[in-house]
């Protein structure tokens, strides 16, 4: 997960679902669409500014149909892309501009490190564990619940920005790389460590 995919994996997506290079994309990636929150989504998109901004819908849901058929009836079907399940998150990431994800619970979505790391803004709820991460207005935005539009709304109208995509990006991906997987098996080592110490010896004092 790297923003060097852009220019490979993520601009052949964009084509590949016939996005003009130019038009910002925001990406919505998650199985089970109804707890992950496309519904708000998707009517948020609709009601934005950004008429020429595209949405990339990634992941699986048996109930899929019926959220294209809420797409044609909001009028953004031409500018919403399913594509279903998929095995490349990376490109998928990689053809994005801002990661959404509306969820109702998630105790610490991975995702949200992924988009992170390729250099994405994260907007998402403080039902999403990995809120936490975040410094709302900087790498992104929390919001307080998936069912809020008009925040939604709101939300997309401001950082659908080139410029403000421009500074996001790149603290994005540093917040990512403090939390890598090399980085936190370090951390559980010297807990383990200090735990064992403890035990040995007992706690200080004692």
């Amino acid at each position: 997960f790297t923003p060097a995919r852009r220019a490979a994996g993520g601009a052949a997506l964009r084509r590949d679902c016939g996005i003009p290079a130019e038009a910002l994309v925001a990406l919505f990636l998650g199985s089970g669409y109804g707890r992950k929150g496309l519904d708000g989504v998707l009517q948020a998109f609709a009601a934005s500014r950004h008429r020429s901004a595209h949405l990339i819908v990634v992941g699986y849901d048996s109930a899929q149909s019926s959220f294209q058929s809420l797409a044609a009836t909001l009028g953004v079907a031409a500018r919403t892309h399913f594509l279903g399940g998929r095995r490349d998150a990376e490109d998928c990431f990689a053809a994005g501009d801002l990661y959404l994800l509306p969820t109702r619970y998630d105790p610490f979505a991975n995702t949200t490190l992924e988009a992170l790391a390729t250099g994405l803004p994260v907007l998402t709820t403080l039902t999403n564990g990995a809120h936490e991460l975040l410094s709302s207005g900087v790498e992104g935005e929390v919001l307080p619940q998936p069912e809020d539009v008009s925040a939604w709304t709101l939300a997309l109208d401001s950082w659908l920005d080139p410029a403000r995509l421009a500074i996001a990006s790149p603290a994005a991906r540093r917040l990512a790389l403090g939390h890598t997987v090399e980085s936190k098996m370090r951390q559980s080592m010297e807990l383990l460590e200090r735990v064992l110490e403890h035990k040995r010896f007992g706690a200080p004092g004692a």
